[in-house]
């Protein structure tokens, strides 16, 4: 198989992977009445506990308008709330509420039981994906930044 085919078939992998990853997410989460894109959101926030929105984003792949109606949503259903910062009053940061967090674990769990048929790829193999994953994104990051 030439270069060329192969590149095409390895953005196409990841592609198809997305996909798959993203759709394993949203119906997890939709057993506990939330969509793939509030648990991404919630995991996030329970990484990092303090973000503030345009840092939650770029975390989540998202634009600020976007993310806002989400987290509107998320603060109406008791999730997350917004808090002023006590340094500075023009920040704002986002925060997981108590009902937040144990959504986050329920669907965590969840979440962790679905993809379990992941742990059956060797370990060396998963360490050499990682590796080439990175270094995909390296280069790519690279030719953005020379544009």
């Amino acid at each position: 198989m030439e270069q060329g085919n192969q590149l095409h078939e390895l953005v196409q992998g990841f592609r198809e992977l997305k996909r798959a990853f993203h759709q394993v997410v949203s119906k997890q989460a939709e057993k506990l009445g939330i969509t793939g894109i509030q648990f991404y959101v919630l995991s996030a926030l329970r990484e990092q506990p303090e973000l503030s929105m345009s840092d939650l984003a770029e975390r989540v792949h998202l634009g600020n308008s976007t993310l806002s109606g989400v987290i509107d949503r998320m603060e109406k259903a008791g999730y997350v709330e917004r808090k002023r910062s006590d340094l500075d009053r023009r920040t704002v940061t986002l925060h997981l509420t108590n009902e937040g967090r144990e959504i986050e674990e329920r669907t965590n769990l969840l979440y962790q039981k679905a993809m379990g048929k992941i742990s059956d790829i060797p370990q060396e193999e998963i360490t050499h994906l990682i590796r080439t994953f990175r270094s995909i994104i390296n280069l790519l990051e690279t030719e953005k930044e020379g544009e």
